[in-house]
């Protein structure tokens, strides 16, 4: 066999190896960066460390008609007191929550749950590394969706969750957007848009929520 042909047969082989091998790479690098994140939720979680703290959150519920536009507008403001990890009490400041949907305020961990995660070929290395998360299973109750973390300090700094299997909803997405306070995790923002069947009809709202006035008690 003349070397030029060796060769031709040799380099699809090369490149495949070559194609393995960073894939290899780039599945030990979300690793890396997935189960560091883990840890500094897990160590920073106001609700894990048994935390003592408070602060206000402030709701606006918007239902969307069937183009997208705002029907009508709810808010409510309310005070939240935490003792070690358990909410302890709620003050109304202003508003009605009732005429709300629950607001779910607390971050679920998802790096606790065994997910397939991989990155994105557009990555420009910047501040924040996204990763998407997924499940193999179509009847999964957990979040799918992406997380962006800080490639320094492996701080989760957004998550965008859609929950494929919510019970009573057609659609439920929830986006966070986290901050560091005194060493521990908060929300400062959260998002969420959903349809919820009814009995005759399904109804959407967007719910959003800013976080403020955050104490935490040593």
């Amino acid at each position: 066999m003349s070397t030029r042909k060796l060769a031709v047969l040799l380099i699809p082989l090369v490149l495949a190896s070559a194609v393995a091998t960073l894939v290899a790479q780039s599945d030990q690098i979300l690793a890396y960066y997935w189960n560091r994140a883990h840890a500094t939720l897990k160590g920073r979680d106001p609700i894990e460390t048994g935390a003592r703290f408070s602060y206000v959150a402030r709701s606006f519920q918007k239902k969307l008609g069937k183009k997208g536009e705002i029907v009508s507008v709810d808010s409510a403001t309310v005070a939240y007191y935490y003792s070690f990890g358990h909410l302890d009490s709620t003050t109304v400041l202003r508003g009605d929550p009732k005429r709300l949907h629950a607001v779910e305020l607390l971050f679920p961990n998802i790096f606790d749950s065994s997910y397939v995660v991989h990155g994105f070929p557009n990555d420009t290395g910047g501040p924040s590394i996204a990763i998407g998360f997924d499940t193999d299973s179509a009847k999964h109750k957990d979040p799918v969706g992406l997380a962006l973390i800080d490639r320094l300090t492996y701080l989760p700094r957004w998550a965008y969750l859609y929950y494929p299997n919510r019970p009573g909803y057609r659609r439920f997405t929830r986006s966070y957007r986290l901050i560091a306070e005194q060493g521990l995790i908060f929300p400062d923002s959260v998002w969420e848009v959903a349809t919820k069947d009814e009995f005759f009809f399904s109804s959407t709202y967007r719910l959003e929520t800013g976080i403020s006035q955050i104490q935490i008690y040593r």
